[in-house]
């Protein structure tokens, strides 16, 4: 698949068939992500996977997470939330969470590092995308937050951008823009 099309096809998929990913597809996304530019070659990204075989563990982490997160009384809104990020979890062929090395004492620094980061995340996505696989980008906190650090064994200097969920899609996703590229674009 020509980069093109895989920019113009990938889309945020939901909803999986369960297929696995095998590791060695994973191993070649990640590499793919580690061809984003980064200022000072800092590679400060960071890949912690879970293959399908420990997909329950995470479901089952990230629903504590959600619990510990959800404020009293639990009621069907969070039964619901846990729910769905089961099905999604459950149907998934793996999960990479992105994090980058952070630079506290550097400011600008930081944010390159974090730029870089969110770069590496895109090759991986549109890798994804040419190996025929769907993709979701979280940000959740039920995935990604507080709770979930020690699941993903970050240490302290580390934050992490994105969970990012792989796997076979279920459904068709129809390309959708909502702005023609001379609306958001000014020319001096």
């Amino acid at each position: 698949m020509h980069v093109d099309d895989a920019i113009r096809s990938r889309r945020t998929i939901k909803q999986f068939d369960g297929t696995p990913v095998d590791d060695a597809t994973v191993r070649e996304l990640i590499a793919l992500a580690m061809w984003a530019p980064n200022h000072k070659r800092t590679e400060p990204w960071r890949f912690s996977v879970v293959t399908q075989r420990q997909l329950p563990l995470l479901a089952a982490a990230a629903e504590a997470a959600l619990q510990s997160l959800a404020k009293p009384p639990v009621d069907a809104s969070l039964r619901a939330k846990q729910a769905k990020i089961r099905e999604l979890l459950m149907g998934a062929g793996a999960v990479v969470v992105v994090s980058y090395v952070r630079s506290p004492d550097d400011a600008c620094r930081d944010r390159e590092d974090f730029a870089a980061t969110c770069a590496a995340i895109q090759n991986l996505l549109l890798g994804a995308t040419a190996r025929g696989l769907g993709s979701l980008w979280s940000t959740s906190k039920a995935l990604i937050g507080q709770p979930m650090r020690a699941f993903w064994a970050l240490p302290d200097d580390e934050e992490p951008v994105g969970a990012l969920v792989l796997g076979h899609s279920a459904l068709g996703m129809p390309a959708v823009r909502h702005h023609s590229n001379d609306e958001l674009t000014r020319w001096r």
